[in-house]
């Protein structure tokens, strides 16, 4: 799949962080933008993806220092 399979890892949490992005991005947007009002599950919904956004981010530095 990857031309260079040492290089595949650092993908990923990089791929991670961008659903998260989108994820909580278009449920911003659906909120501020076209005025829906989330309901108490659509909120706590949005935690576990803020916590993976996170946990992403976190990771990306460490793949780097694997070299």
């Amino acid at each position: 799949m990857f031309a260079n399979p040492d290089t595949a890892p650092r993908y990923i949490p990089l791929a991670i962080l961008a659903a998260s992005v989108a994820a909580l991005g278009a449920a911003y947007i659906a909120e501020y933008a076209f005025g829906l009002e989330p309901c108490i599950l659509c909120l706590y919904q949005r935690l576990p993806f803020v916590a993976t956004g996170l946990l992403a981010l976190a990771g990306l530095p460490a793949l780097r220092r694997r070299r």
